[in-house]
């Protein structure tokens, strides 16, 4: 009996483990270093310390020193500040990667490609049986032509043909296309209109090209936009509210803007009475409430209804995983808040605990954004 085998099997696979699992170290190194500048990742990995740091300074009294550190977490919450900040830029530069459809961009530009070079001269060869015309005279090819000519296989017009074949050419514009789109997208580049984004695109596939392209007569149509449904531009203006009333928060908590003396203010008329009754945090946190409840039921939807790439389906359901767990949380200290239920403390850290870490798990293993891929509707 052999006894090395066993042993020097069960090394190789001991290695071949350790091999891998230091690939997978090695990865997630890498895709750490990336989400060091994903502010949503930045965010969502201070609230979950923050709630992390809130339970043990309830199940432990004597440290509560660790509140000043409570004060510096919470500070991770300005992402919502700075995202307002940046809303003008969305509106001057709507011209963005995920705004544009890039597979009826790619088909037009194709059309577009043909069309021109369709208008190109080409001269019958001296020898043509099929031809019934003066030798040698210059004809202009329409696609009936090119049709007959392709059945009757006649060599030399057929090299020149396949001169003319725009498979190569559709790859290399799909690859170009895809790179400008890759780069908006990974350094945030966004346009004023879309002539800004033909310019761009134009000097790229020029770098590329034998000869100078000028897309100054290309149609922009209006299915090169993608567009929002209408459930999701509600829940983008509840976030824009949102993003206001945050700001207040935050104004109020910096002693900048005393808002309950707004809110009396505000009361000493009719039509605003109710006003001095509410505080602004009720209000920011119901509205937050409300908008994942709102968004739970259109990530329902579209995944029943809408047809969605494989990457759209995953993110879909991502989306309606986080937005429930986001629901139970803010729902949860909503009533609370209102008095309607009575919540210890202890459990809505905990529940902010299992709602950020499903948004960080949703961020980690999000796959790298994929162009030209085909929505399929599932039965």
């Amino acid at each position: 009996m052999n006894i090395q085998r066993p042993f020097s099997s069960a090394f190789a696979s001991f290695k071949n483990y350790c091999e891998s699992t230091q690939k997978v170290a090695k990865s997630i190194v890498v895709s750490f270093c990336a989400f060091r500048n994903d502010p949503d990742f930045f965010q969502k990995v201070f609230q979950v310390a923050f709630a992390v740091l809130q339970l043990i300074i309830i199940r432990s009294p004597g440290v509560r020193d660790l509140s000043r550190l409570s004060f510096v977490l919470k500070t991770a919450n300005m992402h919502d500040f700075y995202r307002f900040i940046q809303q003008p830029r969305q509106w001057f530069f709507p011209v963005k990667a995920e705004t544009i459809k890039e597979n009826r961009v790619l088909e037009d530009l194709i059309k577009y490609i043909q069309n021109r070079d369709n208008e190109v001269e080409v001269k019958i060869p001296e020898l043509n049986p099929f031809d019934t015309r003066e030798e040698g005279a210059a004809i202009q090819l329409s696609e009936l032509d090119q049709l007959e000519i392709k059945e009757r296989g006649e060599p030399e017009v057929q090299d020149k043909l396949n001169e003319n074949d725009h498979s190569d050419v559709r790859k290399l514009v799909k690859k170009v296309l895809g790179q400008l789109l890759s780069t908006m997208a990974s350094e945030d580049h966004a346009y004023r209109n879309f002539d800004e984004f033909k310019n761009a695109l134009q000097v790229r596939l020029n770098k590329n090209l034998s000869e100078d392209l000028d897309l100054t007569d290309l149609q922009v149509t209006p299915q090169w936009i993608r567009r929002t449904p209408f459930i999701e531009r509600i829940i983008n203006l509840s976030w824009f509210i949102v993003d206001i009333g945050c700001i207040g928060l935050y104004f109020q908590e910096w002693r900048l803007l005393d808002t309950a003396k707004w809110a009396a203010h505000m009361g000493q008329y009719s039509a605003f009475r109710g006003v001095k009754d509410h505080h602004l945090a009720h209000w920011v946190v119901g509205l937050v409430s409300s908008t994942f409840a709102i968004k739970l039921v259109e990530m329902t939807r579209r995944l029943q209804d809408d047809a969605l790439t494989v990457e759209e389906r995953r993110h879909t359901r991502w989306n309606w995983v986080t937005a429930l767990g986001e629901l139970v949380f803010f729902g949860t200290t909503y009533m609370d808040m209102m008095g309607q239920i009575k919540v210890n403390h202890a459990y809505l850290h905990c529940f902010a605990i299992v709602a950020k870490s499903l948004g960080l798990l949703s961020i980690v293993t999000r796959p790298k954004h994929q162009f030209f891929q085909k929505p399929v509707r599932v039965a």
